[in-house]
């Protein structure tokens, strides 16, 4: 049940197949070009192309009843954990999110604020590694120090409020990474 569209390389075929090499001349070397690519989409389909195959399958059931609510494919790692919605009682949730704070969103499906993963595009719940971190760190402190100086030489009022507020934030973005720093060193494996 391929659905035609759903890969970027359906519209980059259907691009190839308006080129006059293929519907005008039927240029034997184009036209297999086309045909291979054709074959190798439907061989080989992209994770978002098999998303929503299992997406249509789950509403059809398919897949058994207890999987029609599925409708994301994400990467996750052995030893993570997934909360069902039914097990998400205000009190696990107020715990959750005391412990992890904003970080919370980026452990939700569907938030907006996960993770891509960078080839399959689809959305990923790591932790990020330490040592980026760590480097976000230090770009947070030299915006600060920046802002700092320039409010040092800034003399109009509303302009150093601005400035002010954005050190706040900064200094605020800040708490959140040495949070973030402090919980994946206390949950790294000891190497």
């Amino acid at each position: 049940m391929r659905q035609f569209g759903s890969n970027p390389a359906d519209a980059h075929l259907r691009k190839l197949m308006e080129d006059p090499h293929y519907w005008r001349d039927r240029d034997p070397a184009y036209v297999a070009m086309i045909q291979q690519g054709f074959k190798d989409l439907y061989d080989n389909p992209s994770p978002q192309a098999r998303a929503a195959e299992g997406e249509a399958a789950n509403e059809m059931g398919l897949n058994g009843s207890r999987h029609v609510q599925d409708s994301v494919v994400a990467h996750v790692a052995p030893g993570e954990i997934v909360i069902p919605l039914s097990m998400q009682t205000p009190e696990l949730m107020r715990y959750l999110s005391d412990k992890m704070g904003q970080n919370l969103e980026k452990y939700t499906v569907g938030s907006g604020y996960e993770q891509r993963n960078p080839t399959s595009g689809l959305p990923a719940f790591a932790d990020r590694p330490l040592w980026e971190v760590k480097a976000e760190i230090t770009r947070t402190l030299n915006a600060i120090v920046e802002k700092k100086l320039k409010l040092q030489q800034e003399t109009d009022p509303n302009q150093r409020r601005a400035i002010e507020w954005n050190i706040y934030q900064l200094e605020q973005h800040l708490e959140e990474l040495y949070a973030e720093e402090e919980r994946i060193e206390r949950n790294s494996p000891e190497i």
